[in-house]
């Protein structure tokens, strides 16, 4: 199963974001964990990754470059976790970082 990434920006956001799943858009979060895909994105986009699990299904990153406190976005995962997220699909409600240059990804 190929990565697929999506860009968009939220028309109540003025930051950019991808969503990274899988082309069937089902358990589409593991992408994170195939080889080289975090660390291409990373080198595409020229800054560390903010990644977001939004659902067994996706996770969302964010280039750390847009200037969001990483607060805000654990506040945001989890309220989205809770009001909108089916227990069945939840991954988890931390924010994590992928660091380009150490090339890891941590929890934030």
């Amino acid at each position: 199963q190929d990565p697929d990434i999506q860009k968009g920006t939220p028309p109540d956001r003025q930051f950019p974001l991808y969503c990274l799943s899988n082309t069937q858009k089902e358990y589409g979060a593991s992408v994170i964990c195939y080889p080289n895909v975090l660390e291409d994105l990373s080198r595409q986009f020229g800054d560390d990754l903010m990644v977001l699990p939004s659902s067994v299904h996706e996770t969302l990153l964010i280039p750390q470059g847009a200037g969001l406190q990483i607060d805000l976005l654990k506040a945001m995962v989890h309220e989205i976790n809770r009001e909108e997220v089916a227990p069945s699909d939840f991954l988890s409600n931390n924010v994590y970082i992928f660091s380009k240059q150490e090339n890891q990804l941590r929890i934030a």
